[in-house]
């Protein structure tokens, strides 16, 4: 388990090319969240990821289409980007783009 915020734990676990990954809240923290958003503020499946090839394309298409981008296209660390997209249920959706390894 890996502390992500004060008081959860997050644990991962790999199987190619799929990451699960489980969150651990502690109950005082559970009772205020909501039912809508992202991870940090709602319990269940609340996001989920998908890898794209051209994140800025996709995250433009998703915005034309109506949907909102509650975290836009941001990079987390260098060569790898992410943006977050709502469903109409307010789930969030994942578009995450890593950029190819350098060759040597």
């Amino acid at each position: 388990m890996v502390a992500i915020l004060p008081g959860q734990a997050q644990d991962s676990c790999k199987q190619e090319p799929r990451v699960s990954k489980l969150k651990q809240c502690p109950r005082p923290f559970l009772a205020k969240l909501s039912n809508a958003g992202g991870s940090d503020t709602a319990t269940g499946l609340r996001y989920w990821t998908m890898t794209v090839s051209n994140l800025a394309a996709a995250t433009q298409r998703a915005e034309e289409a109506g949907y909102a981008v509650p975290i836009p296209v941001t990079e987390i660390r260098p060569g790898t980007s992410i943006c977050m997209i709502e469903d109409p249920d307010g789930n969030y959706v994942e578009l995450l783009e890593v950029a190819p390894a350098p060759k040597l």
